[in-house]
């Protein structure tokens, strides 16, 4: 053990580097102070806030449980706790803090800690509950447009589009630069095929895109997946997507260069990083691809942070791997060291900009190549992945200046399919509502990605056709009633759209 004075020389030295912001520094003098018995509870909180900004969140929370071990009911512990565990996704853990610590009279009145609570069920499927804590937060502050937009998401995965549409549109009152409450408000009106001030409100969104300020990224954060369904140049989705990468990943600090030699007379590794490794539209499409693959060349890793539905498919896709890893108790940087530690040479990610993605995993370069496939049919605006999968038709070369990617072809398809697909039985048209004699158009396509455009073109189809319907899906009630009513403002009767429920892969086709 160092002296006395050995060890107030050394911690001031520590805390010198904490003065000057030098993070790295803070947190390794403070770390290697950490063995000592006289490292007391603050001490521990200057390790785990320094951790922090050093990037190192493993070893900032581990310091931050420390601390509240030794000063349970400190609050800026509690906070800087959480914060370690949100930024590594650790949400079940972030939730068990909050209810441990949910009685502190700080904590009750504490604005952000109501946020992240909120934020953490949100991220956990505990919608109602969620909301209700982001209402308690909006009580603390009303102006604040962050909550605003946090119960329009929660809204949304309610399927309450209206409410949803009018929460953004109080986001966008209160701060007119915040273009991801911008988009999702027309995004929630495409759900309910709302289409008033559709063209209007797509060009101000445009605009406000054209707009965006590189140094603020947060106003541009989960903007790219409602950008789809909108009108809008090419160029400016490269913009969107940059500015969401930046808002997902601006603090993280890549991995240290590898120094792993491959060997080349072994397999090549390839690991496949998603949430829906189970009964979900990926898995239907990749399964038959992982099984039919080249064996003795490649070796693949499935990384799943998604849930266990024990349904057949996710066992077809786990068997036709030669190893599986549950990362759902990881953070991005854990994630990333472990895919680093199991050598993998490609590391394939198939969620681009959609719910549920781990861009920061790859943010933290995982592995010597990366590439964004299958799941997102845009750019990730982000130069750490090296390839994006797609085909002459989805991703022409003459649109590659518009991904940050360099674009590899496949020739036909970038979509593979599952060729044991079960077969439906053979049914007849009254079984779905279909008349007998008709010409049946169909399109079962999410209700946000029909435009005013295309059902105009629609229409023109059935007033010249007929004998004609058109067989939509039953996507959600607003959708349906408004549909009916923008059929009968064009012409046609609304008894010749005819909606079908949702039903199982078995019985789609």
């Amino acid at each position: 053990m160092q002296s006395e004075r050995a060890f107030l020389t050394a911690k001031r030295n520590a805390y010198q580097h904490v003065t000057k912001h030098d993070w790295v520094g803070a947190a390794q003098d403070l770390g290697a102070l950490s063995r000592d018995a006289r490292f007391s509870a603050k001490d521990w909180l200057s390790l785990a806030i320094a951790s922090i900004h050093a990037g190192s969140l493993v070893d900032a929370a581990r310091a931050a449980r420390r601390a509240l071990t030794e000063d349970p009911d400190n609050f800026r512990v509690v906070q800087v706790l959480t914060i370690a565990l949100m930024e590594q996704h650790r949400w079940s853990e972030v939730v068990e803090v909050f209810e441990s610590h949910g009685h502190l009279e700080a904590a009750q009145a504490s604005f952000s800690f109501l946020v992240n609570q909120g934020t953490a069920l949100w991220q956990l499927r505990r919608l109602k509950e969620s909301l209700d804590v982001f209402l308690r937060a909006l009580s603390l502050n009303i102006s604040d447009p962050s909550v605003h937009l946090r119960i329009g998401l929660v809204l949304k995965d309610l399927k309450m589009y209206d409410e949803a549409a009018e929460s953004f549109l109080t986001t966008v009152a209160l701060q007119p630069d915040r273009l991801s409450a911008r988009l999702m408000a027309i995004h929630m009106r495409q759900y309910a095929c709302d289409w008033r001030d559709f063209d209007a409100s797509c060009s101000e969104a445009v605009a406000a895109m054209a707009r965006l300020n590189p140094e603020q990224p947060e106003h541009g954060e989960g903007a790219t997946f409602a950008l789809l369904g909108i009108p809008h140049p090419p160029a400016l989705f490269k913009v969107a997507a940059q500015q969401a990468a930046a808002f997902h990943t601006g603090r993280v600090l890549p991995l240290p260069p590898q120094t792993r030699e491959r060997d080349s007379a072994g397999r090549i590794r390839i690991g496949y990083l998603s949430c829906d490794f189970h009964n979900h539209a990926t898995a239907q499409l990749l399964v038959e691809t992982l099984e039919k693959r080249n064996t003795r060349d490649f070796e693949v890793t499935l990384y799943s942070y998604g849930h266990d539905d024990h349904t057949a498919m996710q066992h077809r896709v786990r068997a036709a791997c030669e190893h599986f890893v549950d990362m759902r108790a990881m953070g991005p940087r854990e994630m990333a060291e472990r895919i680093r530690a199991d050598g993998i040479d490609v590391l394939v990610e198939l969620k681009g900009h959609t719910q549920g993605s781990r861009l920061a995993v790859l943010a933290y370069r995982a592995a010597p190549v990366q590439v964004s496939w299958l799941g997102f049919p845009g750019t990730t605006g982000m130069h750490c992945i090296d390839y994006f999968i797609g085909d002459p038709v989805a991703t022409p070369l003459s649109h590659a200046a518009h991904y940050t990617e360099c674009l590899a072809q496949l020739p036909h398809s970038y979509q593979p399919n599952d060729s044991q697909r079960p077969r439906p039985a053979p049914s007849q048209r009254m079984q779905w509502g279909l008349p007998k004699q008709a010409l049946v158009l169909g399109c079962f396509n999410q209700s946000f990605k029909l435009t005013p455009q295309t059902f105009d073109a629609w229409m023109r189809i059935l007033r010249a056709v007929p004998n004609a319907v058109l067989w939509l899906l039953n996507d959600n009630p607003l959708a349906t009633a408004n549909l009916r009513r923008e059929a009968q403002q064009r012409g046609v009767d609304p008894e010749r759209l005819i909606f079908a429920a949702k039903v199982s892969v078995g019985e789609h086709l």
